[in-house]
């Protein structure tokens, strides 16, 4: 990810929690113009610390991963408890998977029942 996609996905965070880049600005005692130049990609640097303030400002976290990797367990695990769906299933997939699990219950039947049966 670079900074461009960081100032995307901030962006994307601010409009979700309803704030305004005045408040983020403020907050994090940066000026509004940096924090436009930075949602618009135009900023080519900023400070850590600034950074990691405005991300917090929004909900938003930074952490190390080795290069190469696209996503962790826990992007995976924030992705299922986001979304209804299990990840890359169809959607009659899903409906067979919800019904399933809905009623999927295992049964030991004795061997007379199964003699019968």
């Amino acid at each position: 990810m670079d900074i461009i996609e960081l100032g995307q996905t901030f962006r994307a965070a601010r409009i979700e929690r309803r704030l305004t880049q005045q408040d983020v600005a403020k907050q994090a005692g940066v000026s509004v113009p940096t924090v436009s130049r930075f949602e618009r990609g135009d900023l080519l640097e900023m400070g850590v610390v600034k950074l990691l303030t405005l991300f917090n400002l929004v909900g938003l976290e930074l952490y190390p991963r080795i290069l190469g990797h696209s996503r962790t367990l826990d992007d995976i695990q924030r992705e299922r408890i986001n979304s209804a769906a299990p990840l890359g299933l169809s959607v009659g997939q899903e409906r067979y998977f919800e019904q399933g699990k809905q009623s999927s219950q295992r049964v030991r039947h004795s061997r007379k029942e199964k003699a019968i049966g």
